[in-house]
């Protein structure tokens, strides 16, 4: 495809840019909410989707809460599960804002647009990531450690590595960071993000965003993003665990249901039992337990258990 070459993509995505460099609707919301609340945001925060997540949700909000997430912006839509009894206790403690019977569809931008709105001037960064996604950063240090030292970014991209069945055919008890430590030996091309919000001018998807001044984001090994993707795909310091597959019998079941998130997701269908057979392959090359020791790494340094590994 012509939007792979790297050239054609810069061209496509800077020309984006400087549609949104001025004027634009999200710009604009920004500001004015800037010139109600003058202050600094600090901290961090990440805004996730999720439709029938509930299984998943106490042990991926806990990994995040040991990897120096501060606040779970959680908007949910068409789900059929208990997800309420779950994230009621961190709604009570503040820790989750949740934006239940989210009323748009598809779900983007609309969900990352009202995010934004709602994290300016009070978070210093939030990421856009989904509920099978597990940052790693290899020093162990906090996701806020890591982005500091990105002072002149408006975003950090993360590639991900694309994690398989691990030869599962159904869904085993335990922590899913736990049962599954296959995965494709190179890294995606895509990535996910954590932004400054008040940089922002457009949200583009769930993976690319256009910011203030014509910048771009830079990934984590200072490789300039311009888009969804970089086809260089150099991982260095931190990556995102993507267990896109988990068993055969949760991806099959992944199949059958109703996709709202984004607009590419309903008009291409990227689940199907032909990539389920390509993907227990190519995604169950090599063995990776860095998702678990970083999580360890984390509790250790918070003096709290892994509770996740635990037997």
């Amino acid at each position: 495809m012509l939007r792979m070459n790297p050239l054609v993509q810069r061209l496509i995505y800077t020309f984006g840019a400087l549609l949104h460099s001025r004027g634009s609707s999200l710009a604009g919301r920004i500001q004015r909410r800037r010139e109600i609340v003058v202050s600094q945001g600090n901290g961090l925060a990440i805004c996730v989707r999720i439709k029938d997540e509930a299984p998943f949700l106490l042990e991926w909000l806990d990994y995040y809460r040991a990897a120096g997430i501060g606040h779970f912006f959680i908007y949910e839509s068409f789900s059929s599960d208990n997800f309420r009894d779950v994230l009621q206790p961190y709604v009570d403690q503040g820790i989750v804002t949740l934006m239940a019977d989210w009323p748009y569809v598809p779900v983007t931008p609309y969900a990352e647009e009202d995010c934004i709105l709602r994290t300016v001037d009070r978070f210093e960064w939030v990421g856009f990531l989904d509920v099978d996604e597990f940052l790693v950063i290899s020093d162990g240090s906090s996701i806020g450690e890591f982005l500091s030292h990105f002072p002149g970014a408006p975003a950090v991209a993360f590639h991900w590595y694309l994690f398989g069945s691990s030869g599962l055919k159904q869904r085993p008890p335990g922590a899913v960071i736990r049962a599954y430590t296959f995965r494709d030996a190179k890294p995606d091309r895509h990535v996910k993000v954590f932004l400054r919000p008040e940089e922002v001018t457009c949200c583009r998807n769930p993976h690319s965003w256009y910011y203030r001044g014509m910048k771009n984001a830079i990934s984590e090994a200072g490789e300039p993003i311009y888009g969804s993707f970089s086809m260089q795909r150099v991982v260095r310091n931190a990556w995102i665990g993507h267990f896109h597959c988990r068993s055969e019998e949760e991806y099959l079941a992944k199949i059958k249901k109703r996709e709202a998130c984004d607009r590419v997701a309903m008009k291409f269908h990227r689940r199907s039992e032909e990539q389920l057979r390509k993907s227990l392959v190519e995604w169950n090359q090599v063995e990776d337990l860095s998702v678990q020791d970083y999580y360890r790494t984390r509790c250790k340094a918070l003096g709290i258990p892994p509770v996740l590994l635990l037997p």
